[in-house]
């Protein structure tokens, strides 16, 4: 089983403009509301590709019950939190005459230590020995930024595998409790190692030597250049794929989830690697953080050459 766990989900709320004045009043084409929060993404990303998962957050109020509603909706398995305080909202604003993807997040209101412990107690409800646990995405306001160090410690006693996509002091910590795979951009990793984050050989260095302080796997993503995939016994390099540019947000965890649901099937290596570029390519073609189709996916995939690196 897959079991995903966002502890600050979101209603992402995108709107298309002809294009964006700031300073000026605007108007809206369309608007698109999805449930946002990295870790949900992924586990619309699995539905959609014909996996399965348990989607663990923490929702409150009317934003809540839309976020609640979706999943159900969608036919997502649930196990959600609820709190007295409005889920947060993130706002993604498109420009189509200038092509640009504008996103303005909020931070979410303060959770308390309980209710986190509440939603961790969640985890090991449904947590068996061999289940893939995916952590991502910003913390609340309230929670200490060694919580997911601590959850991964917990996985692990389980045995169960954890992998890790968040930012910041979160991801310094987390990736010190040696998790079975994480998820870092190119500048996320510059930030925990001191790297260039434009210069590809010291990017792939430090993911080595990520590996071998006891990290299970990097999965480093290089945007439209595709993304490295590194462990103790292999080194490869998947080529990104030119597509049309419609809703960028959520392309790293679709490629996570494709990474997970794909290690879940036993694919290979490679095979994990290409799908999880596949992924991320297809959902950049669909708009708002809705995942992407399934048909697309499979259309990617033999446009993706992956190079062995390794030596």
């Amino acid at each position: 089983m897959i079991i995903t766990v966002t502890l600050n989900p979101a209603l992402d709320k995108t709107l298309v403009l002809a294009e964006f004045h700031p300073g000026m009043v605007n108007r809206v084409k369309s608007i698109r509301r999805d449930a946002g929060g990295k870790g949900l993404l992924v586990s619309k990303t699995i539905e959609a590709l014909g996996g399965e998962s348990v989607a663990i957050s923490i929702v409150g109020g009317a934003t809540g019950q839309f976020i609640r509603g979706q999943l159900d909706e969608m036919g997502i398995q649930n196990d959600l939190v609820e709190v007295n305080t409005e889920t947060r909202t993130n706002l993604k604003i498109i420009d189509n005459t200038k092509k640009t993807y504008t996103e303005i997040n909020e931070p979410g209101a303060p959770v308390h230590e309980m209710v986190v412990e509440e939603a961790v107690y969640a985890l090991e409800s449904h947590m068996r020995k061999g289940d893939a646990v995916v952590l991502a995405g910003s913390l609340p306001e309230g929670c200490k930024p060694g919580i997911y160090a601590d959850i991964i410690e917990v996985c692990k006693a389980a045995g169960a595998r954890v992998y890790l996509d968040c930012d910041g002091e979160a991801f310094k910590l987390g990736v010190a409790a040696k998790p079975h795979l994480i998820k870092p951009n190119k500048y996320e990793l510059a930030e925990l190692c001191g790297c260039d984050p434009e210069d590809d050989i010291a990017c792939m260095q430090e993911a080595k030597q990520l590996v071998a302080q006891g990290v299970g796997s990097v999965l480093l993503s290089l945007g439209a250049y595709g993304a490295l995939y590194v462990s103790e016994n292999f080194c490869l390099r998947g080529q990104g794929i030119k597509v049309p540019v419609i809703g960028r947000s959520g392309a790293g965890d679709a490629m996570t989830a494709a990474m997970v649901l794909g290690e879940e099937k036993g694919m290979p290596p490679e095979e994990r690697l290409r799908y999880a570029i596949a992924s991320a390519s297809a959902k950049i073609m669909v708009a708002g953080t809705q995942p992407p189709e399934r048909e697309t996916v499979e259309e990617m995939l033999p446009k993706v050459i992956v190079t062995n690196m390794k030596g």
